[in-house]
C-alpha cells in the first residue's frame, strides 16, 4: 500500500503492484511504485506527489491559468518540480524558456528513468536550465527576473515549509517582472483548512491580487487549493475569448483538464473555500434587522 496522511486523523492510499525504486539521501526519500489505479506513482518524503494516471489534474492547473493570463511568458522559474510535469506543460506552449531551481539530482534521475510519460523528456529539453540546490537560497541570491514563478513544492509541513512564508513570497515578488505572476498550491481546504488560510493570508500580505482556485485531485483524495498571485494581473479578469485565442496561438490542443471555459470555473470557489481564503474584513459587520409581523 502506498499511503499518505492528509492530517493527523485521515489518510489516503493505493494498492501497489510493485515498488520500482527507493532512494534515501541526506535530503529526502524518493519512492516510485507501480499501482493498479494510476500506473507509476511518485512519493517524496512519504507524501504522494504525482502519478501517470492523474498528473494532468495538478500540472495543467498549476501552470496554465497563470501562463495564459500572461501575454508572452518567456522567462519562467520552477522551484521544485523534480518530476518534470510542470516543465512539460510550460514547454508545450512552444515559446517559454525557464530555469528549474531547488530539485535534487537523484530525483531528476528517478524522473528520467521512471516518469517519462509525465515529463515527456522535458528534463532534457535544451531550453531548461537545471540548477541543483536550495530554492530559497536561489531566489534570495539571483538577480534574474521572471514572468512566472511556479512553486511546485512538497506540502507546507515538510522541509519546504520556509518556501510558504511571507518572507519568501516577498522575495519572489522582487524577482518578478512587471506583469509577472506567482503560482503555487495552498493545500486541502477539507483536511488542512488552517494551512490553506495561513498560506492565503501570507500571499495577501505581499501581493495586490491573490486569486485562489480549487479542484479535486484524485491522487490526493481531496478538494485542493492552488493560487495565482500578482501585483499587476488578476487572472480572474482574463476573458474566455482571450484564453481561447492564446491557447490557439500557443498550440495547446492536447490538454486533458484545462480548457477556456474551465478558466473562470476554476476560480469559482465553494462558499467554505471562499471563507478560508477571503481577505480579512474591517469595520463592524452589518447585522440585518428582522421584523416579524
Amino acid at each position: 500500500m502506498s499511503f499518505d496522511w492528509l492530517n493527523a486523523h485521515a489518510g489516503y492510499g493505493f494498492t501497489v503492484k510493485e515498488r520500482l525504486a527507493e532512494i534515501e539521501s541526506p535530503f529526502q526519500r524518493v519512492e516510485v511504485f507501480d499501482t493498479h489505479q494510476f500506473g507509476r506513482l511518485f512519493r517524496l518524503d512519504g507524501r504522494l506527489m504525482t502519478s501517470e494516471g492523474d498528473e494532468f489534474f495538478y500540472h495543467e492547473c498549476m501552470t496554465h491559468p497563470a501562463a495564459l493570463a500572461h501575454p508572452n511568458p518567456e522567462a519562467i522559474l520552477v522551484i521544485g518540480g523534480g518530476d518534470g510535469g510542470s516543465s512539460e506543460e510550460l514547454f508545450s506552449t512552444e515559446r517559454e524558456a525557464h530555469r528549474d531551481g531547488g530539485a535534487r539530482p537523484r530525483r531528476h534521475h528517478i524522473s528520467r528513468k521512471y516518469l517519462g510519460t509525465i515529463n515527456k523528456g522535458a528534463l532534457d529539453d535544451p531550453r531548461l536550465e537545471i540548477r541543483i540546490g536550495d530554492g530559497y537560497e536561489f531566489v534570495k541570491s539571483t538577480t534574474e527576473r521572471f514572468d512566472l514563478i511556479v512553486l511546485d513544492l512538497t506540502d507546507p509541513d515538510t522541509p519546504a515549509f520556509h518556501l510558504y512564508s511571507e518572507e519568501f513570497f516577498r522575495m519572489c515578488q522582487g524577482r518578478l517582472k512587471p506583469g509577472g505572476m506567482l503560482t503555487l498550491h495552498l493545500g486541502s481546504p477539507v483536511y488542512q483548512a488552517e494551512t490553506v488560510r495561513k498560506n492565503a493570508t501570507n500571499l495577501r500580505k505581499v501581493f495586490k491580487h491573490v486569486a485562489p482556485l480549487s479542484l479535486f485531485i484524485p491522487l490526493y483524495g481531496s478538494q485542493w487549493c492552488l493560487a495565482v498571485a500578482s501585483d499587476t494581473v488578476d487572472p480572474r479578469a482574463v476573458t474566455v475569448d482571450t484564453i481561447a485565442q492564446r491557447m490557439t496561438e500557443r498550440k495547446l490542443d492536447d490538454l486533458r483538464y484545462y480548457h477556456p471555459s474551465m478558466h473562470p470555473a476554476l476560480f469559482t470557489l465553494p462558499r467554505f473555500v471562499q471563507d478560508l481564503v477571503a481577505a480579512p474584513t474591517t469595520g463592524t459587520p452589518r447585522v440585518p434587522h428582522l421584523r416579524v409581523a
